[in-house]
Formats: C-alpha cells, structure tokens, sequence
C-alpha cells in the first residue's frame, strides 16, 4: 500500500479531527502529538474551533459566509506558519462570535420571517432515514440560490471548489440547499424532484469521504460522482442518476 503525503501539518490535523487516518496514520500522528507541543495546541485549538462552530452553525446564514472566508484565510496562514495560523484562527472565532448576536437574527429575519433558526444538529443518522426525514418535511431547503454566481460562489467559499448545476432538463425541479453532516461533516445536501419523486444530492469534500453505502431494503440506490476536490452522491428510489451529470465545474467547461 502506498504512503500518503500530507500537504502540511494543517491538512494532516483535518484528516485526524475527520477520523480519516488509518490505524498506523493515526498512531504516528498521535505520537507526534504527545512529543510535540506545538502541535498538541493547535489541535486544542482547533476542536475548540469545531465546538464552537456546532454552537454558531446555521445554513446560509452572514455568519457563515464570514467564517468560510475565514477559514480560506487561517488556512492559507498554516502554511506559511503555524504560529500565524494558531493565532488567526483565534483572531476569527472571536470575530465571528461577536457577530453571532446580530447576523443569525438578520439573515433569518431576513430570508424567512416566519421560520425559527434550523437546529444545530442533523437527527438522521444515516442516508437512508435522511431521505425519510427531508420528504416527511416536504423537501423544505435551507436556502435557495437566485443565481448561478451564488451557486457558484457558495461552493467556492465553502469548499474552495466552483461547481455550477446547469439548467434542469423538463422533470427535473431543483428546490434548494440545505447543509447535513450524515456524509462527513460540513456536507452539502442538493433537494430535488424528478417527475415528482424526491431526490437528494450529497456534496463534500472528497478528503472527507469515508465511503458511503444504502440498505437495499429501503428502496434508494446510491450513485456516486467526484468533480474536483468534491464527491457527490445522489440518492434516489430511481433505477438511474439524473442529477449527478447536471454537476460541472465551471472553471473546467
């Protein structure tokens, strides 16, 4: 089997905090972390980040936006130091903390002035019940994109990959987005219909993936699709894909 490389320590922490590392992986790592100090704060740090991000978390809302630029940032900074990157990221939950009082009321507000802020958690704990949750709701999204740019420029700050849904063909309703973490954290989840039937697209980084599968019992069949740094998968009672190849990159066309 071949050895992974990491890009940098910073890559290398998202992959423990994921559980991505393999037992050999992880153990090296965890050994790094007991000998080195530096280390063992930023990964302090850094879960205290994660904790935090649970607390604020709310789709489409301004704060998102800021802290995904944020992340951008303090994730350009690891590479260049350490040190650079263990303050950043500090320098920005305490931004976006402040901003937490005002920017989930207004965007909410807003956008959706009869709708309580979506919960911190997702309760489906696999594909399979999220398919039964999302219909039981009537396919309600987080948000809608009004525009291509928005579409793309969402996916570009959130996972620092464009991608674009090119116009439906006739039978196929694209309904909004809404974000899940029953495919890895921080996932993505398309809704849509295809003559009427339910169907939902998962969106994530790939990195994160661990693999995902269906209980054929339940109906769904599961198909899979990688543009760029993202993976895709469309779940759907169908007996083929009809949204994956709507997917481009646009950068790519």
């Amino acid at each position: 089997m071949t050895e992974r490389t990491w890009e940098s320590d910073g890559e290398l922490l998202d992959a423990y905090l994921d559980g991505l590392l393999d037992v050999s992986e992880r153990t090296a790592f965890e050994q790094r972390i007991e000998h080195e100090p530096q280390l063992r704060r930023l990964l302090s740090r850094q879960r205290q980040i994660d904790a935090a991000l649970v607390r604020i978390y709310a789709p489409g809302n301004a704060q998102e936006r800021v802290l995904a630029r944020v992340r951008a940032v303090t994730s350009a900074a690891a590479r260049r130091s350490p040190l650079v990157s263990f303050l950043g990221r500090g320098l920005a939950i305490a931004a976006v903390l402040a901003l937490s009082a005002t920017a989930i009321w207004f965007s909410w507000k807003s956008t959706q002035p009869s709708a309580a802020p979506p919960s911190t958690s997702y309760p489906p704990l696999n594909l399979a019940e999220a398919y039964q949750y999302e219909v039981s709701k009537g396919l309600q999204p987080g948000w809608v994109c009004k525009t291509d740019d928005e579409f793309v420029s969402a996916f570009r700050k959130r996972y620092r990959q464009p991608l674009l849904l090119a116009m439906a063909p006739a039978g196929v309703e694209t309904i909004g987005l809404t974000y899940c973490d029953v495919v890895g954290r921080y996932a993505t989840m398309l809704l849509a219909r295809v003559e009427g039937t339910p169907v939902l697209v998962f969106i994530n980084l790939a990195r994160r993936d661990k693999g995902q599968s269906v209980d054929p019992e339940s109906g769904l069949k599961l198909y899979q699709r990688h543009i760029g740094r993202l993976v895709l998968y469309e779940l759907t009672p169908l007996e083929r894909a009809h949204l994956l190849d709507l997917f481009v990159d646009p950068e790519q066309r």
